[in-house]
């Protein structure tokens, strides 16, 4: 929670926050957290219905966020 706070701040004061670039590093910190504290593997808890269902609707935002902002 931390990164994700501390990320949209440090984006914000450099002028560099884009929803996009924002669901990308929390997406990333997410996985992280999932091979850190899941009991299986990351794969197996990705694949149960609920989380995949999330993970693609997020995923798929992020991108279209990401392919509609300005040209880094």
């Amino acid at each position: 929670m931390a990164l994700a706070v501390g990320s949209f701040i440090i984006l914000q004061r450099l002028g560099e926050f884009t929803v996009g670039r924002w669901i990308a590093i929390v997406g990333v910190n997410c996985v992280v957290a999932l091979q850190t504290f899941s009991g299986g593997t990351p794969l197996r808890t990705l694949v149960t219905p609920d989380v995949f269902v999330l993970v693609l609707v997020v995923a798929g935002y992020a991108v279209v966020q990401l392919m509609q902002g300005d040209p880094v």
